[in-house]
């Protein structure tokens, strides 16, 4: 039975996702949320049920005008992750919602609750070997210069440690230096994040590791144009606590 529910509300979510998706080159209301949730076995169960409570926390602010992308932080060698993406039309006449329109966003609210579920699900995630933050962070660019201009949030709850061949932070001495940096920013290797505030939620705190990868991330997201406030970099917070 419940089962069936979720079918139905998700296919519900998948029209929202296309019918009400933001028209293209027009400067709209509202904010542009865009989540990245890392499943990957480093994280505990804890951390987990960290984000499951933030994201059920957000998802019943998103309100008119606003566009809302939940992801799967990627994988080594692979960007075939989980992600859906939705809009709520800006109202038709600012601060006087028509009865359709609060049915809409009702709806696309629920749809969202169910949807966003299976995200922190911890099924499975001991076989999750690998985490491509940057990868991630690049689509995460892509989606945030889609569509409408609009203020721009990009969450992360993660902990922050990318773990791929190529960039391997769990490891000792595994955290660049700002050398590396500036070698991606030269050869074109760093994403546009043009104004995007960054939030990123589950980063180890307290220890000399800890304090190397959040340099890290901040001198990154500021080498890519977006803004990490060291207010929006912690352990736990919850969607009332960030600062943009």
């Amino acid at each position: 039975m419940m089962r069936n529910r979720l079918r139905a509300v998700c296919r519900t979510a998948v029209l929202l996702g296309s019918v009400f998706a933001a028209p293209a080159m027009q400067a709209q209301s509202g904010t542009r949320w865009i989540v990245g949730i890392d499943r990957s076995a480093s994280r505990t169960p804890q951390q987990m049920k960290d984000a499951r409570q933030f994201v059920t926390t957000l998802v019943p602010t998103l309100t008119y005008g606003d566009e809302f992308t939940i992801m799967e932080t990627f994988r080594a060698n692979t960007d075939s992750v989980r992600q859906w993406r939705g809009a709520i039309p800006s109202l038709a006449v600012p601060g006087s919602p028509r009865p359709k329109e609060r049915r809409t966003l009702e709806t696309f609210v629920s749809a969202a609750r169910l949807v966003t579920r299976p995200y922190t699900d911890t099924t499975g995630q001991r076989l999750i070997q690998s985490t491509d933050i940057i990868g991630s962070i690049w689509r995460a660019a892509d989606y945030a210069r889609s569509g409408a201009s609009k203020r721009t949030v990009l969450i992360l709850l993660s902990d922050m440690l990318n773990s791929t061949p190529s960039l391997e932070m769990e490891r000792r001495s595994g955290v660049p230096a700002q050398s590396w940096i500036d070698r991606q920013r030269a050869q074109g290797l760093l994403p546009d994040l043009s104004g995007v505030c960054v939030v990123a939620v589950g980063g180890e705190a307290g220890t000399p590791r800890g304090i190397a990868v959040q340099r890290f991330w901040t001198a990154y997201f500021m080498a890519s144009g977006a803004k990490l406030d060291a207010r929006n970099y912690r352990t736990y917070m919850q969607p009332g606590d960030i600062s943009c």
